[in-house]
């Protein structure tokens, strides 16, 4: 059988592919918004965001730029965590982020914009981002002995790495010191 560009056949994949894609959009949305009446969050902008967004296929950026909607300016890290001042929306506010690493001040980011565009309430927002817990062996600290330690050893990748020896360089004041494991899970790339 020989295919041509406009083959009835590939018309039936592309449009079980669209199908398959839509299916999978309406699974994550309901999940979504059961997950966000679980959590006693305003149903009716939950829902006007959403469809929102779904419609004019609108993004929101995020980050320590001025050019973002969501932009996190003076930023200040210590040992212990970080701080620094949300400016998105009409809102200004100050967050204190109990795990270190420019990498996690823009994953807060962006859960403030989440936040935001749900309905939360900076202070909730705030409270939510002071009370993070990292998961185990994901870049927590510890101090032992004059001794900086960032522990980061769960899952590393290329990109994770580069994130803890980028905190490593702009936290700890003495001496530096790095100890990189295997990164097994890179396939082909893991030489």
């Amino acid at each position: 059988m020989e295919f041509r560009v406009n083959h009835p056949v590939l018309f039936i994949l592309a449009g079980i592919l669209v199908a398959v894609v839509l299916a999978q959009s309406v699974y994550f949305l309901i999940k979504a918004l059961r997950r966000s009446k679980a959590l006693g969050m305003d149903q009716k902008k939950i829902k006007k965001t959403m469809l929102s967004a779904a419609v004019t296929g609108s993004a929101i950026t995020y980050g320590l730029g001025e050019h973002n909607q969501v932009r996190g300016s003076d930023l200040v890290m210590g040992e212990e965590g970080c701080s620094f001042t949300v400016e998105a929306f009409g809102h200004r506010f100050s967050v204190e982020l109990p795990v270190v690493g420019e990498h996690n001040v823009l994953n807060a980011l962006g859960a403030c914009a989440v936040g935001l565009l749900c309905g939360m309430e900076p202070e909730a927002i705030c409270a939510g981002l002071k009370n993070f817990t990292n998961t185990d062996m994901r870049q927590n600290t510890y101090s032992r002995d004059g001794l900086y330690i960032i522990e980061d050893c769960y899952n590393a990748s290329p990109d994770s790495q580069k994130a803890g020896l980028n905190t490593l360089c702009k936290i700890a004041k003495a001496r530096k010191i790095a100890v990189l494991g295997d990164m097994l899970e890179l396939g082909d790339y893991t030489e």
